[in-house]
């Protein structure tokens, strides 16, 4: 299930009721994080609540089984840490690529690593694997639980911090584009062609659910609309690429 935690025990609840979740507090995720498989942080604490020993330890909890941490967007106050890049000094190979000229673009980021992680769970061979493994264990995880997972903490969410809201939407499109694609993907089942259009079906009805509040609402329709005669214009992995960084010990960064 999903669990909503929040430093405001009533906050939590006013937004689980939407997604009918369960609620806890910031301050008891470090004895519940191990009881999930992907874990979403979105918060703009200037410091880290979710931090490496907890990770370490929930992994050994679950005895090395893996889990899947994301991060929705670059906190506010680490964006001051990336300034414009000074005349006369190129990108590196460590620089994320943007859409923002000299300066850093933090939107850019957070469409490379929500679509890094859509890659992973959309790849083919494992939602074939995970729909076969559905099938002979009802307890593992089903394809339409795993898209409605992804749903629910993309469509259903609403920010009231501007920039972390736009953010969101990077990653709708981004989730709504994959969606769109595994339709048509000819290398997964039939079943799971009806599986995304399933998925589908639950997004408009969420877009036209929201359109007085949401403000691209016509954007993502127009997608859903032309994907069916123009598929080629939305292609995944189309984010920039994620920075290759340089070698361990050397000091040139130079892309030459």
């Amino acid at each position: 299930g999903i669990t909503i935690a929040n430093r405001s025990i009533s906050r939590g609840k006013n937004l689980a009721k939407k997604i009918s979740a369960e609620t806890c507090l910031l301050g008891e995720i470090n004895a519940q994080i191990h009881n999930y498989d992907i874990v979403i942080s979105c918060t703009g604490s200037q410091l880290p609540v979710i931090g490496l020993g907890m990770i370490e330890r929930a992994i050994q909890m679950r005895k090395h089984k893996p889990m899947l941490l994301i991060d929705l967007a670059i906190p506010r106050d680490k964006l001051k840490l990336f300034p414009p890049r000074a005349f006369g000094f190129s990108r590196t190979r460590e620089s994320f690529n943007g859409k923002t000229g000299v300066s850093f673009d933090p939107f850019s980021a957070a469409s490379t690593a929500s679509d890094m992680t859509l890659s992973l769970l959309f790849n083919p061979e494992r939602l074939n694997r995970v729909m076969v493994q559905h099938s002979l264990d009802s307890s593992k995880m089903s394809v339409r639980y795993l898209l409605n997972s992804l749903i629910s903490n993309s469509f259903k969410i609403t920010h009231k911090d501007p920039y972390i809201s736009q953010v969101q939407h990077i990653i709708n499109s981004n989730l709504l584009i994959y969606l769109l694609n595994l339709s048509q993907d000819n290398n997964v089942y039939m079943q799971l062609h009806y599986e995304a259009k399933i998925a589908l079906e639950e997004v408009e009805k969420l877009i036209l659910k929201t359109k007085k509040t949401n403000t691209y609402y016509e954007e993502y329709l127009y997608i859903i609309k032309n994907f069916k005669d123009l598929p080629g214009m939305y292609k995944t992995n189309s984010s920039p690429k994620i920075p290759d960084g340089s070698p361990i010990g050397i000091n040139n960064c130079s892309l030459n």
